[in-house]
């Protein structure tokens, strides 16, 4: 104390810049020595007052600063607390992510496949899985298999086993996934007999909103690993020279396929509004070769477009160029509704074959002979699509989907049909007599952009439209985009066999 006293005394003129004061602690100071200016500097009371106001001012200052460091360390400590559970939290999640994706964790011989932590309570619709039951074991004959997924048991045998890999689930904490086989079972039953999606998660033991989804993730997979396979104009040299015609592939045709859309999506200037009925379609266009596979297939088109126009929206053309370009020269047979108008003849397309409008030579004769042998086959493959799928039929004649996944629910039929049909897998009469709606063939002289073209549409009727004053089945009814009756071909017999 006496020496802080002695130097406050020796050192008072610059005591503030030597103290380093804040400003509240140089006004306070400033009010001391305001007080203490009575008393001569000379005065030991005066050193005394003064140097115990600086202590005491430091003293405070000093304990302010501790507390303020004190602070900062707490924050500093909570925040490397909180830093240090995030990291914890992390590595936690990302073990679990790891194990769940590990071979072990999908093992269930091995014992590592960790309890349940969450369960579903079972609902009362999906308890009846006995007909899945029996499929499982093996118990369903040989009729009762047929008749529920129109193939054979060694030819599902075979689908399976090409697509067992890409179907199989990963195990989790929450739930076990549905078994690859039961995927696939539930999704060819519901294309094969058009049942519904309550019917379907009855048989099988699942849900009704995880059937929606599953017919579609299903049929995504059938595309994108056997569409290369089995659906694709790479063809051998046996396939060539198709319908006798030289370098054909096959023959283009194109269908309308009816779809139950929303009441605002159809009005008489809707693009979907089929040029033939007013019907919310698309148009099924595709190549199919001489044995009756499919080789392409599009179905994303409007109805109300021409056959023209839809072709050149598909990836055909595309696909076409590419394999010319590796040396493959493909040739496409096709119906008049293919040929460009006479104003825009010199861009006819050089990989279609169109029927000549004239057969005043036998060359030309014989080329529309073989091209309506060609148009014969074509209706024979769709019709047995149509046959095998009745998912194709929908309900009261309408599909029940969107059109972004008609496609690929159309692509995934026409693998199958040609999976069946390598394997010898036959189609029964009985479901062909089912398909109670006609077969849509779109045919006819080509149209102009807009839709009100010259197009013809071919009608295969049945007996159940004679009490409505409709031609018997041996009749085809040729209807213009209008839907007048134009004329009546009476078919032959090998177009009744359809």
């Amino acid at each position: 104390m006496v020496c802080v006293i002695v130097l406050v005394w020796t050192m008072e003129p610059s005591i503030e810049n030597a103290l380093a004061l804040t400003p509240e602690e140089a006004r306070t100071y400033a009010s001391i020595l305001g007080a203490t200016s009575t008393l001569p500097k000379s005065d030991p009371r005066y050193a005394l007052v003064i140097g115990v106001t600086w202590w005491l001012l430091h003293r405070r200052r000093r304990m302010e600063q501790q507390l303020i460091r004190r602070r900062h360390f707490s924050r500093r400590l909570r925040r490397l607390m909180y830093l240090r559970w995030q990291l914890q939290r992390n590595t936690l999640q990302g073990l679990t992510v790891a194990y769940a994706n590990t071979e072990a964790a999908n093992t269930e011989d091995l014992g590592c496949v960790p309890d349940k932590r969450l369960w579903v309570k079972k609902d009362s619709t999906t308890g009846g899985d006995e007909f899945w039951t029996q499929f499982d074991q093996g118990l369903l004959t040989p009729e009762v298999f047929m008749r529920s997924f129109h193939m054979s048991q060694e030819t599902f045998n075979f689908i399976y086993a090409e697509l067992a890999e890409h179907l199989r689930k990963s195990n989790t904490t929450m739930r076990e996934p549905l078994p690859a086989k039961k995927r696939l079972a539930a999704t060819l039953y519901r294309l094969a007999t058009n049942a519904e999606y309550l019917k379907v998660a009855s048989l099988f033991g699942i849900g009704k909103s995880t059937t929606t989804s599953l017919v579609r993730d299903v049929c995504d997979v059938i595309v994108n690993i056997l569409k290369d396979k089995y659906l694709s104009l790479t063809t051998d040299e046996s396939d060539e020279n198709a319908f006798g015609i030289p370098g054909a592939v096959g023959v283009l045709g194109a269908i309308d396929v009816f779809i139950v859309g929303s009441t605002w999506d159809w009005s008489e200037n809707s693009p979907f509004s089929s040029i033939y009925s007013q019907s919310y379609a698309l148009i099924f266009q595709a190549v199919v070769d001489q044995i009756g596979h499919f080789r392409h297939v599009s179905a994303s088109c409007p109805a109300g477009s021409t056959n023209l126009e839809a072709l050149h929206k598909s990836s055909l053309l595309v696909e076409m160029q590419e394999r010319m370009e590796n040396g493959l020269q493909l040739v496409i047979a096709a119906d008049e509704s293919y040929e460009l108008p006479s104003e825009n003849k010199d861009q006819q397309l050089p990989s279609l074959v169109t029927p000549h409008k004239e057969e005043d030579t036998k060359e030309k004769r014989d080329l529309n002979q073989k091209l309506r042998s060609a148009r014969t086959t074509f209706e024979e493959s769709v019709f047995k699509v149509k046959s095998r799928w009745k998912i194709f039929h929908g309900k009261n004649g309408k599909i029940n989907f969107n059109a972004d996944a008609f496609e690929n629910i159309a692509m995934a039929c026409c693998i199958l049909h040609n999976i069946c049909e390598a394997r010898k897998d036959s189609i029964d009469p009985s479901w062909s007599a089912d398909v109670h709606d006609s077969l849509f063939l779109r045919c006819g002289e080509p149209s102009s952009t807009s839709t009100e073209g010259t197009n013809k549409l071919f009608l295969i009727q049945e007996d159940e439209q004679e009490d409505n004053g409709m031609m018997d089945d041996d009749d085809m009814i040729v209807m213009d985009a209008e839907g007048d009756e134009n004329e009546v071909m009476i078919l032959d017999e090998q177009a009744d066999t359809v």
